[in-house]
């Protein structure tokens, strides 16, 4: 099972046994794929709905995001060392030449 997808649908990070780090794909440029899309889809359905309290939501949700990120990105270090800080050295976290 790929790294990450055992946390899909669920508010806790986890890894299992066997799991291996991700590294093809979408995941050869970024290494949060998925947040990204969550962040834009969000960001896509307040300018739709041109909402003033929609954007404040998503802002702190974005908030909470990195904050996540930054939690799962220290699991990953513990089950993947080395191996994830090459990864890291050699990718994005969610946009590529930003961020």
């Amino acid at each position: 099972m790929g790294a990450g997808l055992t946390m899909l649908g669920s508010s806790r990070l986890v890894t299992v046994e066997g799991q291996r780090l991700v590294t093809d794909g979408l995941y050869t440029r970024i290494r949060h794929p998925l947040y990204l899309g969550e962040a834009a889809r969000n960001m896509g359905f307040t300018l739709v709905l041109t909402s003033g309290y929609g954007f404040a939501l998503v802002l702190l949700g974005s908030l909470f995001l990195l904050v996540r990120i930054q939690r799962e990105e220290r699991m990953m270090l513990e089950k993947f060392g080395d191996e994830y800080k090459a990864y890291m050295a050699r990718t994005w976290r969610l946009i590529p030449h930003i961020y």
